[in-house]
């Protein structure tokens, strides 16, 4: 286990109601006493570049855990094992001064959720000028790496492209996007996807002209992965911990595990209770680890199509536990899904 990336899922408990997220809210919140349990042990076991996210849930709701979370993992640093860095992914209606100036002094990065044009229509109506405001004020903070993240659905996929202009437009520099791919996408919104992307392409080619740099991260990743094909890395570079003290691969499984309580599939991810994982970890990990081994790209499946027969696999990287809650099978992918990634890789493959 050489961990880049621990999620620390602070809560379940969320104050928007976005009509895509579908995990049930929940007053889980971890406790004090599983993080000075976790974070020694966790520690011993990190990159010496790894970050810790912060993620809910809303984990601002929490807000004085990821300071506490925070001074643990300092005191626990040394120089074999150094204080990693830190990022909170946040819908931002809670920042305050106070809290921007602690992200600010710890050189935290501040991944803001954010739709642009498509905000209210999916996210809690009325807060889009707040969450605007927000992004507008993070900027002042120089020591915040600010990115946003937007999620567009079927029925917002229009707005797409005027939506990460605008953004792009105030400044930020570091853009992401998604979609929604839990409800099927039709023709016609695939057709407007394509579109959209295509609108995208050309402003940021006449952006990366003027300012030499391209603001959309999905732009600046290859549309093939440089060592073949995609496998998820969750437990082995990868790893989160629940508001319940469960250990995961990432935070995806946390998500798929809470809407599907009853899967039997629980027993063959879930690394355990904290504490068991810790006493267990020599004999347990590796047994969990050998059940991700098969989350490879060509292992998976559309319908009655096995991955491995499709000749753009090695283009694929879409992840089976997020898939999964669309299907109600770990491996199976939705068709919609398959057809949304050769739009993405087209788009990818574009010379900007």
């Amino acid at each position: 286990m050489n961990i880049s990336n621990l999620a620390v899922i602070l809560t379940d408990d969320c104050n928007f109601d976005c009509s895509y997220c579908r995990i049930p809210k929940q007053k889980n919140i971890i406790a004090p006493s599983t993080l000075q349990a976790a974070i020694p042990f966790f520690m011993r076991h990190m990159v010496e570049t790894a970050t810790i996210t912060f993620f809910g849930g809303e984990p601002l709701l929490e807000y004085e855990l990821i300071r506490y979370a925070v001074c643990l993992f300092n005191d626990a640093s040394s120089p074999e094992h150094p204080a990693p860095a830190y990022s909170v992914t946040t819908n931002g209606s809670l920042l305050t001064g106070d809290m921007l100036d602690y992200f600010d002094g710890h050189a935290f990065s501040l991944l803001l959720s954010y739709d642009g044009d498509a905000h209210d229509d999916c996210r809690k109506r009325g807060s889009n000028d707040i969450v605007e405001a927000a992004l507008k004020k993070i900027q002042h903070y120089p020591n915040i790496k600010l990115s946003t993240n937007s999620v567009f659905t079927p029925e917002t996929i229009g707005k797409l492209s005027s939506s990460l202009i605008r953004i792009a437009e105030l400044g930020v520099a570091d853009i992401e996007f998604s979609l929604d791919q839990l409800a099927p996408w039709s023709d016609d919104s695939l057709n407007t996807l394509a579109e959209e992307l295509d609108r995208l392409i050309r402003f940021t080619t006449s952006f990366n002209r003027t300012h030499g740099r391209i603001p959309f991260a999905e732009f600046r990743s290859p549309a093939v992965e440089e060592d073949g094909l995609f496998a998820c890395g969750g437990g082995k570079n990868r790893m989160a911990i629940a508001p319940d003290g469960r250990v995961w691969g990432c935070t995806h499984f946390h998500a798929y595990f809470k809407t599907n309580p009853n899967d039997d599939g629980v027993s063959s991810y879930c690394f355990g209770l904290l504490d068991d994982f810790i006493a267990t970890f020599d004999s347990h990990y590796p047994t969990i680890l050998q059940n991700h081994a098969s989350l490879r790209q060509d292992m998976f499946h559309s319908g009655d199509k096995f991955c491995f027969l499709c000749d753009n696999v090695n283009q694929c990287k879409i992840c089976p536990v997020y898939a999964a809650r669309a299907t109600g099978s770990i491996g199976d992918l939705p068709p919609w899904m398959c057809r949304i990634a050769a739009i993405m890789n087209t788009a990818k493959s574009t010379d900007l």
